[in-house]
């Protein structure tokens, strides 16, 4: 295989590194070299689904935050459906909030899932997250009356339960009980 990565050039020695990098990750176990392959193989084809898979694997189990994110916005460009899209952004979202403490970054991402799919549970948890992070407390209470309104009695109990604080907070009263009473 290593002497096929010499002799081919561009997209046709995108499978030979591939089927190299799968080897050094599972039979050989040596996830650099694996790291290695995939990465030469994204840089023949970046349109090599497997390669972006398997690197993205490997950048998680290294805690490679950096490289994990930048693979995540290659996995969003290969993917198709806005709901796979979404799923993606509110991953990518997560790893900017939670592992490089970025909440500029998370928001940018955060707001790709939002016009992909506004209304799926996941993105409106993800994007609270994000306002929480920011203390944005009115944007998290519009999130999470969205959210409870949109969840009806499948929501989060803890969504429910910090909902009604906000509520009590900006002195809604009436509707904290009524939300805590949902809780």
């Amino acid at each position: 295989l290593s002497r096929l990565t010499e002799l081919l050039r561009g997209p046709e020695r995108a499978p030979v590194w591939i089927a190299l990098g799968t080897l050094y990750a599972s039979e050989l176990e040596d996830r650099s070299r694996a790291r290695h392959c995939f990465a030469r193989a994204i840089d023949d084809d970046p349109f090599q689904p497997l390669a972006v898979e398997w690197s993205l694997l490997l950048a998680t189990t290294d805690e490679d935050w950096e490289a994990v994110s930048e693979l995540l916005e290659r996995r969003f460009d290969l993917a198709s459906g806005a709901r796979h899209r979404a799923a993606i952004a509110v991953e990518a979202s997560q790893i900017q909030l939670n592992h490089l403490q970025s909440t500029a970054a998370a928001r940018a991402w955060i707001e790709r899932a939002v016009e992909l799919s506004s209304e799926e549970t996941s993105v409106l948890l993800a994007l609270a997250e994000v306002e929480r992070a920011d203390g944005d407390h009115d944007a998290l209470l519009e999130i999470l009356d969205k959210l409870i309104t949109l969840s009806g009695d499948h929501t989060p109990r803890g969504s429910l339960i910090e909902a009604a604080e906000l509520h009590a907070r900006f002195g809604n009263s009436e509707t904290a009980l009524e939300t805590i009473r949902r809780a």
